[in-house]
């Protein structure tokens, strides 16, 4: 984030940001500034922990951890329930804001999805005009979940792609979208694959081995083409580091 605020040139600004644990630990002038690095409908991405005596007890040794203090009697960490992260993105300049709880083993956390407003498409169609090769078009193809937060999460997505000039298709999950991959997919085609990547379901062996089947599967559909594959992982940090509570299935690539 501070590499982010730290940014001079703002006639480039950042389409999409993916942050872990940071928005917390940003001044409230910091958080003021931070839409403004932000291109017009880009999205934001965010993980953060829960209010949390265990944490106010580890971290809450100095002033800046208490900044959202208002009477020393009643002291409150900069921690912030998703509600209020929900409403202090508002307040900053995001026009549509959206959350999940997450499961961990250490400490409560949910994941924040935040998008920009978008420019006024007169204001769009003069730049594409202008500069009509300033991005190499292509077709992106998301495969997702039908339920949340991957459907929200593919539909993010699509918007910010689409308002830089890529064709995107959704594409639900299912036994046949190798073989549909695989009929469309050429040297010009993304494909982001979201599929089980924020499954809420019961963690089992048979859900990582059929995350792993459909990986082989969409390999091999894909076989001898010049195809960009994406495959998210959000879970996987927590594996590499040995993290008990991880969710395999999310991890698995």
């Amino acid at each position: 984030m501070s590499d982010i605020l730290d940014a001079q040139d703002l006639e480039h600004r950042f389409d999409a940001v993916v942050s872990a644990e940071r928005l917390n630990l940003l001044r409230e002038s910091e958080l003021a500034e931070l839409s403004a690095r932000f291109a017009p409908g880009a999205v934001l991405v965010a993980a953060e922990p829960a209010p949390s005596l265990v944490l106010d007890m580890i971290f809450g040794i100095g002033e800046e951890w208490w900044s959202q203090t208002a009477s020393p009697v009643f002291p409150i960490s900069r921690l912030r329930l998703l509600d209020e992260w929900r409403e202090t993105l508002k307040s900053i300049g995001f026009a549509k804001t959206d959350g999940a709880a997450l499961s961990s083993g250490d400490t409560d956390a949910f994941l924040l999805l935040a998008q920009t407003r978008s420019a006024p498409t007169q204001t769009q169609d003069a730049r594409t005009t202008a500069d009509p090769d300033k991005t190499t078009a292509k077709t992106v193809l998301i495969v997702h979940d039908s339920e949340d937060p991957s459907h929200d999460i593919a539909c993010a997505l699509a918007g910010t792609m689409e308002r830089t000039g890529h064709t995107v298709s959704l594409i639900a999950d299912s036994a046949e979208v190798p073989q549909t991959l695989a009929e469309i997919a050429n040297a010009d085609t993304e494909v982001v694959h979201l599929a089980g990547a924020f499954s809420r379901s019961a963690c089992d062996n048979s859900r990582v081995r059929a995350r792993m089947d459909g990986f082989v599967d969409l390999l091999k559909a894909l076989h001898g083409r010049e195809t960009g594959l994406w495959i998210v992982s959000p879970d996987a940090m927590q594996s590499v580091t040995g993290h008990r509570q991880h969710d395999p299935a999310q991890a698995a690539i």
